[in-house]
């Protein structure tokens, strides 16, 4: 076991200096060629191939799946890159089930994993229980992420104990973006569990193209992060405040008939006031116009409990995001990027703890 981890450590250090993508008789070199900017086919190419040495055929391959574009990437890379492996390498997706997660996204994840072919196992995390999660003072995604990747862990192993095959390896949607972005305090249980994320020198843009390319029927969806993630730091996050929210954004996306490609926000903010966030060409169509009217808003806002009222606005990611209180700083942004490439690299003597997990 250790031996894979070390091949695979190895392979993941030297694909960046001395990768070389052969296509049309001519060789491209990571170190020498910006991946910004390889067309479409060729990034696909690369994608493919970087992943296939992450996969280990010894291994239970495990996906964090949310039916987002990201994971949907990822979860298409390594269910085909197991396909090719010499014995077939053992692939499944994850969801993380949980107040967090709507019925719609649930549905999305299920029609994707089906797309790509891919075993979807859903998996019960307890992530609301927990008093810090609750507290949503900054730090509920690293206990939502460490309850899902220990559930992943622990499941897998279980699963897999009477082929006595004890290493797995985790993967994410991570991408060259995340790491920018020092309110993801998720980035800190992936490196904690030794996640791999394919994805890392990429950016969101050139996921979407990938994905695009491959087919993928979610390439361009508009990004849907967990429920909690719309409530304002500091006013809890229960279970009624996640199921709320769910209700008022499915009464918006069923009335306003919204494409998946449009962002929409219901945020839970402080004094139980709500906020609808919507990207500008709604807000300005007469139909949304005609629906303002027709409908009163505040009344049914009110009744699911938003007490503190309604305001609208237009939409802007992040907008409830702030510095955590030990923010990541560069260095450690820097850290991260780089255990997520190489986290399966062992130390002399150190050994693996993940065959003594229990479920």
């Amino acid at each position: 076991m250790t031996s894979i981890r070390r091949t695979i450590a190895s392979s993941q250090r030297n694909v960046w200096k001395i990768f070389r993508l052969k296509t049309k008789s001519v060789s491209y070199s990571t170190s020498t060629v910006d991946i910004d900017k390889i067309e479409c086919t060729k990034l696909v190419d690369y994608l493919q191939y970087h992943t296939s040495t992450l996969i280990s055929s010894s291994s239970q391959n495990l996906v964090a799946f949310s039916g987002g574009v990201d994971s949907s990437l990822v979860a298409y890379l390594i269910h085909q890159g197991c396909q090719n492996t010499t014995p077939k390498a053992q692939c499944e997706a994850v969801l993380g089930v949980s107040s967090s997660l709507s019925s719609e996204q649930m549905a999305l994840a299920r029609i994707i994993a089906e797309h790509i072919g891919i075993s979807l196992r859903e998996v019960s995390t307890l992530e609301g229980e927990d008093p810090t999660y609750i507290q949503n003072q900054g730090n509920s995604c690293y206990v939502c992420k460490t309850n899902l990747y220990s559930t992943m862990t622990a499941i897998s192993h279980y699963v897999s104990k009477e082929a006595k095959r004890c290493d797995v390896l985790l993967f994410n949607g991570t991408n060259k973006d995340d790491v920018d972005d020092s309110t993801r305090v998720g980035l800190v249980a992936a490196k904690e569990f030794q996640v791999l994320s394919p994805l890392i020198k990429i950016t969101k843009s050139q996921v979407r193209q990938a994905s695009k390319h491959l087919s993928l029927p979610n390439w361009n969806y508009a990004a849907s992060p967990c429920l909690r993630s719309r409530i304002e730091f500091g006013v809890e996050a229960t279970k009624q405040h996640l199921l709320v929210i769910s209700k008022a954004e499915k009464y918006l996306r069923q009335e306003l008939k919204l494409k998946p490609d449009v962002n929409l926000r219901v945020r839970l903010l402080s004094g139980s006031r709500a906020r609808i966030e919507l990207d500008s060409h709604i807000l300005e169509s007469l139909s949304f116009q005609n629906f303002l009217q027709k409908n009163n808003i505040d009344s049914f806002f009110h009744s699911l409990g938003f007490f503190g009222g309604v305001n609208i606005r237009k939409f802007k990611s992040g907008n409830l995001a702030r510095r955590i209180p030990e923010p990541l700083t560069s260095g450690t942004k820097k850290s991260i990027e780089i255990e997520l490439e190489t986290s399966w690299k062992m130390q002399p003597g150190e050994t693996n703890n993940i065959c003594n997990t229990k479920i």
